[in-house]
This record gives structure tokens, C-alpha cells and sequence, in this order.
């Protein structure tokens, strides 16, 4: 999540030739970041993103998750990551677990994700950032919604598959013992056997692939 980089670290990084540094950054404001990273320090990790910015320039990139406790905020994300010198964002919805469910955080509706793309990517254009959503982020319907309304913005890039790879290579179980699929269209199910073959040919991923 960046918070032990140190200014040494992150030369040593660009020294050695990474071709891409990724930072965890799940609010654009002290409040909704700390409450989302237990034990963040926002003002730390604005420092630690500024240092790598200007190592890095245009191979940092900050990534959040967004979820119903940063929805409204993420959308100022832009101005942050401009003002630290940060051309390049990244998008995922919340996977849901059991503690997300227990506290109430939930993945916004479809609704209010395409009011949130629709203001993010005037905050994007506004502030010369450009702005990846992963394959996880969108589900169908939001996958069109994003490409009618902006296939032409040179801000906006899509890191999707005209066939998901995810019913092939990944598979989860939540912490409660459901199998999630990995996507946003798709409820976690209840598992009957912890078998490698079961879950991997499990009834529901046999349906998605």
C-alpha cells in the first residue's frame, strides 16, 4: 500500500528497471482513507506517492477499490493524483466477504457507478489523469454504458476481455466457505465439497465458461 516506501526503496526500484509501480490509494481525502486502510496515514502516503511520482512519472499508478464507504469521494481522486504529480489511475469494484457484508460495505448499485463514471471522467479530463477500470469493475451492462460513452476520450482505457479468462484461472472461497467467481454479475454460492475438483468444476463456473 506504499506506506513503508522509503525515498531509497523507490530509487532502488526505478534503478532496477520496474516497469510499473501500482499503490493502493482507496480515498482521495483523510477521512475516507484512514477509515477504509486501518492504520493508514494519509498524510504519509501523499508524501510516499509524491516521491515515487516523480521517479516514476508515467509508470505509477494508483489503484482503488471502490465500494459504498468511498463512492462519493473517489471521485476527486483525479485532483489528488495531479497535485502529486500522478497521471494514471485504476479501478475495481469491492469482492465481497463475509466481514464486508457484517459492516454494512457493499458494492454501490449499477445506478450509482454510472453516475460515478460519469463524474469521474470529467474530474479525469479536467485534470489531464488517465483512468483504467479492470475487467472486475465492470459487469455487461456497465461494460457498454463505459464503451458508447466513451470510446473516443483518450482518457478512458479498458482493461477487459471480450471473454473473461476468470472462470479458467481464478476461483475464490470466501472466508463463510461460499465459492466466488470473481464476478460482478454473479452471487458467491454455498460450497458442498472442498475437494480441488469440485470447486474448480463447480456447477456455477461451468455455467460461466
Amino acid at each position: 500500500n506504499g506506506l513503508l516506501l522509503t525515498e531509497d526503496i523507490i530509487k532502488n526500484l526505478n534503478k532496477n528497471k520496474v516497469k510499473e509501480l501500482i499503490i493502493s490509494c482507496d480515498g482521495s481525502s483523510k477521512n475516507v482513507y484512514e477509515n477504509i486502510r486501518t492504520g493508514g496515514n494519509f498524510l504519509r502516503l501523499s508524501e510516499k506517492i509524491k516521491v515515487a511520482a516523480s521517479c516514476f512519472e508515467g509508470s505509477l499508478k494508483l489503484h482503488a477499490v471502490v465500494s459504498s464507504l468511498n463512492i462519493t469521494d473517489l471521485v476527486n481522486l483525479p485532483s489528488f493524483a495531479s497535485k502529486l504529480g500522478v497521471k494514471r489511475l485504476s479501478f475495481a469494484q469491492l469482492r465481497t466477504c463475509s466481514f464486508s457484508e457484517k459492516n454494512n460495505i457493499v458494492r454501490p448499485s449499477k445506478e450509482s457507478l454510472k453516475q460515478f463514471i460519469e463524474k469521474l471522467m470529467l474530474e479525469a479530463e479536467k485534470n489531464d489523469v488517465h483512468v483504467e477500470f479492470e475487467s472486475f469493475f465492470v459487469n455487461s451492462e456497465l461494460l457498454r454504458f463505459i464503451e458508447e460513452k466513451y470510446q473516443n476520450s483518450k482518457y478512458l482505457h479498458l482493461n477487459t476481455f471480450k471473454v473473461c479468462p476468470s472462470p479458467w484461472n481464478f476461483v475464490s472461497i470466501l472466508s463463510d466457505g461460499r465459492l466466488f467467481a470473481c464476478c460482478g454479475d454473479i452471487e458467491p454460492v454455498r460450497l458442498e465439497s472442498f475437494s480441488f475438483d469440485d470447486i474448480y468444476n463447480h456447477e456455477l463456473l461451468r455455467k460461466l465458461r
